[in-house]
């Protein structure tokens, strides 16, 4: 039974999202689990709410709850209240309303954050909360949906880009990022060689919003969305 759960890999990333939100709320407090508590139900009412009108499904919207997580859990949680719930809403919209060929082809949550930033708010990244257990988890992830060449991809171009400029590249990366969001089941492609183009096109294109955007756009949004496209 346990085996045919975890079957399914969104359970294994909401099971580590718990866990990454667990560890941070023991640093931050209560304010931070109300405010994930609202960017979980937020997102996941609207993608079950969303799912029924567009396709008359009813289901337990677990898409719509990573979501929710990822902008949470990656938003400041200093901000209003409010804005959480906002940029929920507008990863799940972007889901149903920028569609190509019936199919979502932009990260949610990876665009609400994008917009977030346009409006000057920081993200904080409190989900990268234990960077040993996302590596572990990253890596069952990866091997399971097939992408690790999306992975192997974007650390080689980007890293190379990096130190070329003389920069080192660890410092800059986010492991949720690279192990949770570049590898989007839905948005970031199949195969071996569709896997390496998009790490190369997200390496190259965080590289340059780093060295060349303005500080308010966070470099990692702005490469992911890119390679979306």
């Amino acid at each position: 039974m346990i085996r045919k759960f975890l079957q399914d890999q969104r359970h294994v990333v909401l099971i580590l999202f718990i866990i990454l939100c667990g560890i941070q709320i023991s640093r931050d407090g209560i304010s931070l689990f109300y405010w994930l508590l609202l960017g979980v139900t937020t997102a996941g009412f609207l993608d079950f709410l969303l799912s029924y009108v567009f396709y008359r499904r009813l289901k337990v919207p677990k898409s719509g709850m990573i979501s929710g997580f990822i902008v949470a859990g990656i938003l400041s949680f200093y901000e209003p209240f409010y804005m959480v719930i906002i940029f929920s809403a507008v990863a799940v919209l972007s889901k149903y309303c920028i569609r190509y060929r019936q199919h979502h082809f932009l990260n949610p949550a990876g665009f609400a954050l994008l917009i977030a930033t346009l409006f000057h708010l920081p993200l904080s990244w409190m989900m990268e909360s234990n960077a040993y257990l996302i590596i572990l988890v990253g890596f069952y992830l990866a091997y399971r949906l097939k992408k690790a060449f999306h992975i192997v991809s974007f650390l080689a171009v980007f890293l190379t880009l990096m130190s070329l400029s003389r920069m080192n590249g660890f410092s800059i990366i986010s492991w949720f990022f690279l192990f949770i969001m570049l590898i989007e089941q839905k948005t970031s492609g199949t195969g071996i060689l569709r896997g390496i183009m998009f790490g190369a096109i997200a390496g190259v294109a965080t590289y340059f919003s780093y060295r060349f955007l303005l500080l308010q756009y966070d470099y990692l949004m702005v490469g992911l969305l890119i390679a979306n496209l």
